[in-house]
């Protein structure tokens, strides 16, 4: 473990430490003394809410929905610097640090007696099918980081928690095997479709947590949302994913690890009347009329964060690329609203996510980078 400078902004500072985390040992850090934080170090202002605290952070899609279900958020801690000045931006009230999961030094959680919640949303993409059997160590890594977090939530003081990550068969697996170690009373989760409550996009994920957290999970009430109902002025009659092959199968010639299907043009693009596909960090959607010789137009950050039902108004930074990649990685507020309330929005607060001004204007974009700026 080695320790680095401090970063600020303003008031807030956050020690960047990095941990080893390719390292086995480096996940050894006893879960006892993870806990032992500074006395007052998260204990919020008083304001009698239920305080909230997000570990893999990433630009707050958790964060969000749980200030939307009535939450305080107070520590937010993630590794990408600019993830987490994003995050900064838009949660002001909340200690923020800089700092690689497990940490090298015990985190300011809300003290003993204290009712918080706790939800992580540890890294995916070596873990997800998309990345397959490239790197079973980096794979075997992120299992291990998963394993990590549910274990520190289990033992933790938290009155309930939960965890969001990709549905593959390795992670369920993983799962499976923890839940014949840990408590009933602490453990449990279950798969689902985001888009089978709001979440204007195809997103299979599972939702770990504590039984009562879960249990709300399953009596959620199931809808829908197209793209058109969450981006009032589409530019196009469909999008077109970032897909061209996909449906991979293990080659049965020995010659190729595995097989995909190659999508037409035509065939990568999906009316705005239904669900988009799954949102990524790498990849941005474009706007299309298929059987037209019409150009591709990119979609811009509003709308992207707008599939992700991102609350109009949230600031992403100057960084177009690096705010894509953000708003790929977070878990969609709507969703985490509905997890942490067991209920669906209203109407009104559904509206409200919906981008309000032309996205076919930069208008929208230049403002985030104004504001990220200051």
């Amino acid at each position: 473990m080695q320790a680095t400078d401090i970063c600020r902004n303003g008031a807030l500072s956050c020690a960047r430490v990095h941990v080893c985390g390719s390292q086995t040992v480096g996940m050894q850090l006893a879960l006892k003394d993870a806990f032992c934080g500074a006395a007052g170090g998260s204990e919020g202002r008083g304001t009698g809410r239920v305080k909230f605290v997000d570990l893999f952070c990433g630009c707050g899609g958790a964060s969000s929905g749980a200030v939307d279900a009535g939450y305080e958020v107070v520590l937010a801690v993630d590794v990408c610097e600019y993830a987490l000045s994003v995050h900064r931006v838009n949660h002001v009230g909340c200690v923020h640090i800089c700092t690689t999961l497990p940490p090298s030094e015990p985190l300011p959680l809300p003290a003993d007696g204290c009712v918080w919640h706790l939800h992580g949303s540890p890294p995916c993409t070596r873990v997800s099918k998309a990345y397959q059997q490239r790197d079973s160590a980096e794979r075997q890594n992120a299992l291990a980081i998963i394993e990590w977090y549910t274990r520190f939530a289990v033992f933790s003081s938290a009155t309930s928690w939960s965890m969001e990550q990709v549905a593959t068969p390795v992670v369920i697996e993983c799962l499976q095997q923890l839940s014949k170690c840990l408590a009933r009373t602490r453990f449990d989760y279950e798969v689902i479709d985001l888009m089978d409550i709001g979440v204007p996009q195809h997103r299979k994920r599972v939702i770990a947590g504590s039984p009562d957290v879960v249990s709300r999970v399953r009596r959620l009430a199931r809808w829908r949302q197209s793209v058109k109902d969450v981006i009032p002025f589409p530019r196009a009659t469909h999008l077109r994913t970032y897909m061209m092959n996909s449906n991979p199968k293990p080659d049965p010639t020995g010659n190729k690890k595995w097989v995909y299907k190659r999508y037409s043009d035509d065939e990568a693009c999906k009316p705005i009347t239904d669900p988009a596909p799954t949102v990524v960090a790498r990849h941005f959607f474009r706007w299309a009329f298929p059987n037209t010789d019409s150009k591709l137009v990119l979609f811009s950050v509003g709308e992207m964060a707008s599939l992700q039902t991102f609350p109009h108004g949230y600031f992403f930074g100057d960084k177009k690329r690096k705010a894509m990649r953000c708003i790929g990685n977070a878990l969609p507020p709507l969703a985490m609203q509905q997890i942490l309330s067991g209920r669906k929005p209203s109407r009104q607060r559904t509206q409200k996510r919906s981008v309000l001004a032309d996205p076919a204007s930069p208008s929208y974009d230049r403002r985030l980078h104004a504001t990220f700026k200051k």
